[in-house]
């Protein structure tokens, strides 16, 4: 068996691979790399397999890592765009995943991402009064602080990959190296950029989120 998955190339019959993704659960690993040689093709398992509920976690994390790694941005779309919309949990990751095959959405994707955008803008609000209000009493060592300021920074994080996939990537790329600078004045201009580049209500509440604190 092993040496059959390590066999499959691009050229691989269907069947075969549907024969593969049945043992992706016990022989991730081989499965994986099954899938990766074969490109997209294997990914009508992958959104198979995606569907099962009896799948963990994990499983399809590693699944939706595997698509990010897929040259074919509109088929990987086609698989996870769906499954964001049905299953929100997984968001984070298969953000990462489009933006890596350099997804640009749909003009009908585009309000469904919007969505995703504000959510997790309201989020960050929410952390931030869960830090001002509860946490440092309780945070001795400064340990939920730092746990909160890696969290919002992979929010952050996201929301930049999904400005890429609905508005002007390259002003969305120039605007990110800027605040990433760790210099003030070009972390203004990047959050500028975002205002002027992204939809109105969704760039200013950035800008308003992730301004540097004096």
């Amino acid at each position: 068996v092993n040496a059959a998955l390590r066999s499959i190339g691009k050229a691989v019959h269907a069947d075969v691979l549907s024969e593969a993704a049945n043992l992706f659960e016990y022989n991730t690993k081989l499965v994986s790399q099954a899938f990766l040689q074969a490109g997209s093709k294997s990914l009508i398992e992958i959104a198979a397999l995606l569907k099962r509920e009896d799948l963990s976690v994990d499983k399809k994390d590693q699944l939706i890592s595997i698509c990010g790694k897929l040259n074919d941005p509109a088929a990987v779309g086609a698989v996870l765009m769906p499954f964001m919309e049905e299953h929100p949990y997984y968001t984070l990751p298969i953000v990462k995943s489009l933006h890596r095959v350099k997804y640009r959405c749909t003009h009908a994707e585009r309000p469904v991402l919007e969505a995703v955008a504000k959510r997790y803008q309201s989020y960050v609000v929410e952390l931030y009064a869960m830090w001002s209000e509860i946490i440092p009493e309780h945070d001795i060592d400064g340990m939920m602080q730092r746990a909160m300021s890696a969290e919002v920074d992979s929010i952050r994080d996201m929301l930049l990959q999904l400005f890429e996939m609905m508005y002007e990537p390259s002003k969305i790329r120039e605007a990110k190296y800027a605040i990433f600078s760790n210099q003030k004045e070009r972390i203004a201009n990047g959050l500028e950029l975002i205002e002027i580049t992204v939809r109105k209500d969704i760039g200013i509440l950035f800008s308003q989120l992730f301004e540097p604190q004096d």
